[in-house]
């Protein structure tokens, strides 16, 4: 009787995990961009935080600024990180703990 509670348990688990929507899980990505020459990536970022953030899909966890560097670390969906530009997105420990913290 055990086994079968305990093979029901798995199998439920199993199908709770099959199921998940993985496009609504977050992400932890950072952004990076330089506001050096004009704003349009800055600017691009603010939109787009904005939009997300206004659906509930996005959380900024930390802003820095350096002069003319800008640096983002959030949570998004996969949805929501879809639309960032490749060229935006960066490694940090933040978005990449195992690869940092060696």
């Amino acid at each position: 009787m055990h086994l079968l509670m305990f093979a029901t348990s798995l199998l439920t688990l199993e199908l709770r995990l099959l199921t998940r929507d993985e496009s609504k899980m977050m992400k932890k990505i950072t952004i990076f961009v330089l506001h050096d020459e004009d704003s349009s990536d800055y600017e691009w970022v603010a939109a787009w935080i904005i939009k997300w953030k206004s659906e509930f899909k996005l959380t900024v966890h930390d802003y820095s600024i350096g002069g003319w560097e800008h640096l983002w670390d959030i949570e998004a969906t996969q949805e929501a990180i879809n639309e960032v530009p490749a060229g935006y997105l960066c490694g940090s420990e933040w978005s990449n703990p195992i690869v940092f913290k060696k």
